[in-house]
């Protein structure tokens, strides 16, 4: 699994087991994550 797409799933998991401590960290970069991967997954599509 490419790396990019790890990562995100890695942030939801630790959001699962501990939302309090990792929300406020890990709710941003997780978003950005998703938009990163949504902008390759529609970039992928055009090619």
């Amino acid at each position: 699994m490419p790396y990019h797409i790890q990562v995100p799933l890695v942030l939801l998991q630790t959001k699962a087991k501990d939302y309090t401590t990792v929300n406020s960290i890990s709710n941003v970069s997780f978003q950005k994550h998703m938009f990163h991967i949504s902008q390759l997954m529609s970039r992928g599509r055009e090619s």
